[in-house]
């Protein structure tokens, strides 16, 4: 019996080892990262010299890089194969929207060309990781460096846009970076620092009329503005077949 204890006890261990909980207080944001992946946030960057350098980036460039690109957390696999993106920012739209899971599918799904990056069109799906509502993208790129697999999970929570991404190379994630990816999405807590009140959740819903609006608004100027384009290019057209048959009639004379 005493022997069954310590296997149980060294086997929970080893699973414990495998992910540590990253936290990042001013974000209110933790997450799992696997063990074999070193790691940086904003405070530790000056600390891990070594590591900044071994991706090509000096400390200064790693921390332009994470301003420019509003990264929280970074994470590479020791060949830097696979990586995993933190961002969180602020926009009117996510301060105003305030919480995502408020929405219906539905208007989720209008609302999403406001939250996603461009060239995702509608390669995207929602859904409900604990209490959050998460679009997830799937993508695929190819370019002088190579060719890489992406999976982003993007959602809005007290009036911050976070974004979470899993990047690898090759043209299709290996099962064991899969496993690490659900492992890391599973483990996503974003406590909420305000309780919803029926107030914001009416407030909410009045935003997502407006911004519904807003966009098909967008969309019939968009339309009546390449009618009109259309409309001018042919008549641009009929007038230079004209002015071209006149020319021809002088020539012949």
């Amino acid at each position: 019996m005493k022997r069954f204890f310590v296997i149980c006890l060294m086997l929970c261990l080893l699973f414990a080892s495998s992910v540590s909980a990253e936290t990042i207080g001013e974000y209110n944001f933790s997450m799992k990262v696997n063990e074999n992946f070193s790691l940086l946030t904003e405070e530790t960057i000056s600390k891990n010299t070594e590591y900044v350098e071994s991706l090509g980036y000096t400390t200064q460039s790693m921390k332009k890089y994470f301003s420019d690109n509003n990264l929280i957390m970074f994470a590479s696999n020791e060949n830097n194969t696979q990586q995993i993106q933190v961002k969180c920012t602020e926009t009117e739209f996510s301060r105003q929207l305030d919480e995502l899971s408020l929405l219906s599918n539905e208007n989720a799904f209008e609302i999403a060309p406001q939250l996603l990056p461009k060239g995702f069109n509608d390669e995207y799906t929602l859904i409900k990781q604990g209490d959050m509502l998460m679009f997830e993208l799937a993508g695929y790129s190819k370019d002088s460096g190579g060719e890489f697999c992406s999976l982003q999970y993007v959602t809005i929570r007290d009036g911050k846009l976070y974004s979470i991404g899993f990047f690898e190379n090759g043209n299709a994630f290996s099962s064991e970076f899969k496993t690490i990816i659900d492992e890391s999405i599973s483990s996503i807590s974003i406590p909420r620092r305000d309780k919803i009140t029926a107030d914001k959740a009416e407030n909410t819903a009045e935003v997502i009329i407006v911004w519904i609006l807003i966009i098909l608004a967008a969309v019939v100027v968009v339309a009546v503005f390449v009618s009109i384009m259309s409309e001018l290019l042919k008549g641009k057209a009929k007038e230079t077949e004209k002015r071209t048959v006149i020319v021809r009639r002088r020539y012949k004379k």
